[in-house]
């Protein structure tokens, strides 16, 4: 299965641009257990997030601001994201609030097909 390439807040589904702000609010830290299904990131019920705490000062948060170009590391993500056809993240890495490292189990079609 292969799908388009999201370059831009635009080209996102709204799981996508939900997940995108997530991760921009987690900042450092990591999320586990992301359910994909159809190429499509499931929300509900949220996944786990671990957040990496810094003591001392920090930078404050950046906000999104209307549409943007999507940074090479997100469009790797949603990529891979959109080409599962029935799997789970279970541990996503966010560093600077970007995807970083994935362990990604995928399903089968044979496993998924005796569901």
């Amino acid at each position: 299965m292969t799908t388009t390439r999201p370059t831009s807040t635009r080209d996102l589904r709204a799981s996508e641009h939900e997940f995108l702000g997530a991760m921009k609010e987690l900042g450092f830290g990591y999320f586990e257990n992301l359910e994909i299904i159809g190429g499509e990131l499931i929300l509900v019920p949220g996944p786990i997030a671990i957040r990496h705490l810094k003591f001392g000062p920090s930078e404050p948060h950046q906000e999104f601001k209307g549409e943007f170009e999507l940074k090479a590391v997100q469009i790797e993500f949603f990529s891979l994201v959109r080409n599962i056809q029935k799997g789970k993240i279970r541990n996503l890495t966010v560093r600077h609030g970007l995807p970083f490292t994935a362990e990604v189990m995928q399903v089968s079609e044979e496993d998924s097909q005796s569901d």
